[in-house]
């Protein structure tokens, strides 16, 4: 199993840095969860300002609003630049920068690539007025656009023993080529150790979805799957289950039964002419769920 490097941390500079427990932003508390050497972790932390009345483009912009900008530039500087005193006294390694750049999630992605990160932890980003609250755009801009693993996270402080829930998929058509579901189990694994966790594993089979072939028939096909590939993880029976719900119902309804703090979820283009779309699984699970997610690509 792996273990993280590099974490590149991302903080909403629109928002006053989101206090958790400890007095770090929610981002920053769970992301140092995942550091178990200080000396040989980087946190990578950014913050992404951008105001368009500020920006070279707009129509009136002149001496006065070359001031402001390089005011609020500043001051969200010296924001960020608290938080990593605060850090650095604790001994952890500290890289910080504000970056004027729109849109955000572009310069995340660039950033994570550059730094060769092995974590970008995120807050979730959602639209609260609609009245089924989903994703931003920025935030699922992201998720289409970065390549590396990416946590998305909410407010509710993890315990001390968080639950993980890992969804496989061993009957997809391309597993075998994109091997998509060993990096998920690999990712939980390592996750699972480095937040002294307990992990559980779930694969979905719904029987209903097939109407011209027999359920048992159906079931008893995606349980051999799900055993043969589980056949290579040291994961005890009663942790790995086969639902005979559609993918979003199963995660909903463990989620719900485990108390899971953490879901690890692979995401995959709708076809191979685009990747701006990702599956309606995901959507669904990062949408309404309410539980931190980690998303992997293939």
């Amino acid at each position: 199993m792996s273990t993280k490097n590099r974490i590149l941390i991302v903080l909403d500079v629109h928002e006053d840095f989101r206090q958790g427990p400890d007095d770090f932003p929610i981002e920053i508390e769970k992301a140092l969860r995942f550091v178990s050497d200080k000396s040989k972790t980087e946190l990578i932390i950014i913050g992404c300002g951008f105001e368009e009345y500020l920006h070279e483009s707009y129509s009136s912009y002149a001496r006065d609003e070359v001031d402001i900008r390089k005011q609020y530039i500043q001051k969200l500087e010296e924001r960020l630049a608290r938080v990593t005193q605060h850090l650095n006294e604790q001994g952890y390694r500290v890289t910080s920068k504000i970056h004027w750049a729109y849109p955000r999630y572009e310069q995340v992605a660039r950033e994570a690539d550059e730094f060769d990160v092995d974590l970008v932890v995120q807050h979730v980003n959602r639209n609260e007025d609609e009245e089924h609250p989903v994703l931003s755009n920025d935030t699922w801009q992201l998720v289409r656009s970065c390549k590396r693993p990416l946590l998305l996270v909410r407010d509710k402080a993890w315990p001390s023993k968080p639950v993980l829930l890992a969804a496989v998929d061993p009957t997809h058509k391309e597993q075998k080529r994109i091997q998509l579901d060993n990096r998920i189990m690999e990712a939980a694994l390592t996750a699972e150790q480095e937040l002294d966790g307990e992990l559980h594993v779930v694969h979905a089979c719904s029987a209903g979805a097939h109407p011209f072939s027999s359920p048992d028939k159906i079931v008893a096909e995606h349980q051999e799957a799900l055993d043969e590939f589980m056949g290579g993880y040291d994961i005890a029976q009663g942790y790995v289950h086969l639902s005979k719900d559609k993918p979003i119902m199963a995660l909903l309804n463990l989620k719900k039964e485990l108390h899971v703090d953490v879901i690890v979820m692979g995401v995959i283009s709708k076809s191979r002419m685009s990747e701006a779309l990702v599956g309606h699984t995901a959507q669904g699970v990062l949408d309404y769920l309410h539980a931190d997610v980690l998303v992997l690509r293939p």
